[in-house]
Formats: C-alpha cells, structure tokens, sequence
C-alpha cells in the first residue's frame, strides 16, 4: 500500500486529476491533520490513514480514486491550513456532489469558520449549493456518516464540540 503520510517527513498532498471521478461517479477526498509535529503526535497521520483505510474498504471504495490531503496545523489555525484549503478550493471549484473521510469529526473543524463551511456545503445553507454528500468518520469501530439528511443540530453539535473540547 503506497502511504500518504509518514512520521518523518511532512506530509504530502496526493494529487490526482479532478477529471478523473471515482467509478461510482463521485469525487472522493480523505483529510488527514495532525496539531504538531512533536515525538507524541509522530504516527498521527499514519493511524488516521490506516483509519480511513479501514473505512475505505468497509465502504465498498478500496477500488476508487480518491484524492489524500495530509498536513500539520492545528484546527485552530486555519488560514494556515494549506492543504485543507486547497481541498475546500476543490469542492467549491468542482460543484459536483462530493464525499469527504476523515478519521474523526475534529481533524475536519475546530474553528467555526470551517464548520461553518461544512454547515454551508452539507445542507446547502446561505445561498451555497450542496456539494458535500457525505462526510464519514470513525465513531470507535463504526462508521459515522454525516449527510443532508442527517439531523441538521446534531451535525452541528459534533462540528462545535471538537472546537469547544478542545478550548
């Protein structure tokens, strides 16, 4: 399996042409971040990716293209996100229904900025087309989904708690 993150090195972004959709016709992100890059946190992205490799082949994806962004940066920080940026650049640029893994809900928003964002593309809110399907995260060994049809207060309660917990 070749491996999008590694302790050693700073992560990198896999790029793979937009234009090439996955076979079920959906364009496929996985998001991996970790806060710092200290001893502690060192294999980090290397379980998140393992994570969402389980979530991957649970899902009945492990045949579809999907595109890997990996970074260091806290949540809190997100205008120095590059990577998510670059991603939410996608989504907003490609407006076509999209999925989004991650490991858990936090790795995605601890700013209400970015869940915002998240709010803003799951439920179509403030004028912005839907374009995220389906968000999924690990929930222990089960996994989450997060969809428009997913109670809207409860989506919203997961997107605060990890900024709020984390304060």
């Amino acid at each position: 399996m070749e491996r999008h993150a590694n302790k050693n090195n700073a992560p990198e972004t896999i790029k793979v042409p937009l234009q090439q959709l996955s076979k079920s016709g959906k364009t496929i992100f996985a998001y991996m971040r970790r806060s710092t890059s200290k001893i502690g946190q060192a294999d980090s992205l290397i379980q998140q990716e393992d994570g969402i490799d389980s979530m991957v082949r649970k899902l009945g994806y492990e045949n579809e293209t999907i595109k890997y962004f990996a970074e260091t940066h806290s949540g809190f920080e997100n205008k120095k996100r590059k990577k998510w940026g670059e991603m939410i650049m996608e989504i907003d640029r490609w407006w076509k229904p999209c999925v989004i893994i991650a490991r858990d809900i936090s790795r995605l928003s601890r700013n209400p900025t970015d869940s915002q964002w998240i709010m803003d593309k799951l439920y179509w809110d403030n004028w912005n087309k839907k374009i995220i399907e389906k968000i999924y995260t690990l929930d222990f060994d089960n996994i989450k989904e997060w969809s428009s049809a997913s109670d809207k207060e409860e989506v919203h309660k997961a997107l605060s708690s990890s900024y709020y917990d984390s304060l």
